[in-house]
């Protein structure tokens, strides 16, 4: 039987890991939605499959911090407040030259080797 101060900490340690694949589905999506320039259907198609991935992990990281009978924190607020993320650049002149920036980022974080 899980003690309830390591519930406690098990479910402060889900919520961050909650948060910041929250926000990388959130950077992706972002990247998805405004990637322009020469390799733009490689890169459009690259951010959306990265969101899908990682919006699996979100519902699967919530509904573990759940069962553990806590609720998750998974709102806006929540996940503002948590973020270990490193950001992307959210405005750029040219978003081109973000996109292969972005996707470096993004599979550094998720370890997903393309780049």
């Amino acid at each position: 039987m899980i003690q309830e101060l390591q519930v406690v900490r098990l479910i402060e340690l889900l919520n961050q890991q909650l948060a910041d694949t929250f926000d990388l589905y959130s950077q992706a999506k972002q990247a998805h939605w405004n990637v322009k320039g020469a390799k733009f259907f490689q890169l459009h198609e690259l951010f959306d499959k990265l969101a899908e991935e990682l919006a699996g992990y979100v519902d699967l990281i919530a509904e573990r911090a759940t069962a553990l009978g806590r609720a998750c924190a998974g709102d806006g607020a929540d996940v503002g407040r948590k973020l270990a993320t490193v950001r992307m650049r959210s405005r750029c002149q040219a978003f081109d030259k973000c996109g292969a920036e972005q996707a470096a980022l993004l599979s550094r974080t998720m370890d997903c080797g393309v780049a």
